[in-house]
């Protein structure tokens, strides 16, 4: 599964987050602006076994500042989303009619 950094740091939130976290890998992307993993690694609230985990897996690559939300919200009113994500989810999306309004 891969995050970005404001997604790490609400997953105590997410539905049966332990079973989920037991089940896969969790790669987490810095978001722009960030820099200071310890003041992430203080946000993140899952137990012990798994926040060790989660902060050993926090990446930081060249970032491009796109969220999930921009990409649905483009979707849904028509926009482009070429090179926001790989040839074959955008092909995925359109042919499945995902996040259409």
């Amino acid at each position: 599964l891969i995050v970005g950094s404001d997604t790490l740091v609400d997953l105590h939130n997410w539905y049966k987050i332990d079973e989920l976290l037991n089940l896969c890998e969790v790669a987490t992307f810095l978001r722009p602006g960030e820099r200071c993993l310890d003041a992430i690694a203080e946000k993140v609230n899952v137990p012990e076994e798994h926040r060790k985990r989660l902060l050993k897996n926090v990446i930081e690559a060249h970032l491009v500042e796109i969220s999930s939300t921009e990409i649905r919200m483009r979707i849904a009113e028509g926009l482009g989303i070429r090179y926001l994500v790989p040839p074959e989810v955008e092909m995925y999306i359109y042919e499945h009619g995902l996040y259409r309004g």
